[in-house]
């Protein structure tokens, strides 16, 4: 069996996209090049991987039972690769959430940068997204705000964080006494998307209390729920971490609960994935990091 490291980068570059158009886009191969790569591999493994619908592919069982080794391979090739370099080339792919992307990651990435003098490639997105994405073998690893249960996934605890509440300006309830959640049933809010990490706390700690809720936007951007708030639209919930921007707590007014409101940030990968001594160095790091 001869099995070469181009079929295989062929193969997960069709998992990913699930079209070979795209995969030769990525790979900067012509879609026929693709195809025989794919072709070849098929024959030399004595299986199918794909169920073609045309125009698209589907990753079938045996492809999905294929693709965390041929990532493992892969990236032990790179580090191979990178030995002998004489300044190692460092490779991370991570999913980052909104809130911890917006007010986290960039004091996270400022110490590791300054201790380790490299950073990984960060996408930021809501954690629906990005656990999605995780599962596929696009991104090695996640920072998020949401514990994921599913069994290919390995989900860590990480930070705790307290969450607030904001309001606009001289709004009637930030006046510095002690508030119940149940007084905060008359008011409009501006939240997130559902499948955030943001949205899905308030729907458990919050909105479940003070049902129906009356929603005035909700919104993909966590700057955006604070531009509504701050113009009157709405009161809104926010990790308190918000409060190291600049001039936050000059332009919002804060209700003050009398229960407070936590919630725990997870580190979360995959089971299958193969841990580089880059993905290792960050995660450790990230371990032992504090807000």
């Amino acid at each position: 069996m001869n099995i070469t490291i181009k079929q295989l980068e062929a193969f997960l570059a069709a998992a990913k996209h699930e079209n070979l158009v795209q995969a030769a886009e990525e790979l900067f191969l012509t879609k026929g090049a693709v195809s025989q790569s794919l072709q070849e591999l098929e024959k030399q493994l004595g299986v199918k991987l794909f169920d073609r619908i045309h125009p698209n592919i589907h990753l079938n069982h045996e492809g999905k039972r294929l693709r965390p080794l041929a990532d493992d391979i892969i990236r032990r090739c790179r580090e191979a690769e990178n030995l002998f370099l004489s300044e190692k080339e460092n490779y991370l792919q991570i999913g980052v959430s909104k809130t911890i992307g917006t007010y986290v990651l960039p004091s996270l990435f400022a110490v590791f940068r300054e201790n380790f003098h490299w950073l990984p490639k960060a996408k930021i997105a809501n954690s629906g997204q990005l656990t999605e994405l995780l599962n596929n073998f696009s991104l090695d690893a996640l920072l998020i705000e949401d514990f994921v249960n599913h069994p290919d996934l390995v989900t860590e605890k990480w930070l705790e964080e307290e969450m607030i509440i904001l309001a606009p300006k001289n709004h009637p309830l930030a006046d510095g006494k002690t508030h119940s959640i149940k007084e905060l049933q008359k008011e409009y809010w501006v939240l997130r998307e559902e499948s955030s990490g943001t949205r899905n706390f308030f729907d458990e700690h919050i909105g479940q209390k003070i049902y129906p809720v009356k929603i005035a936007q909700i919104l993909e951007s966590p700057g955006a729920v604070l531009g509504m708030t701050e113009n009157g639209i709405g009161i809104t919930v926010v990790s308190k971490s918000v409060l190291s921007q600049h001039k936050i707590q000059e332009r919002f007014g804060m209700i003050n609960l009398d229960e407070k409101l936590n919630r725990t940030l997870y580190i979360c990968y995959h089971a299958k994935k193969y841990h580089s001594q880059s993905m290792d160095q960050f995660l450790n790091f990230c371990r032992v990091w504090q807000l």
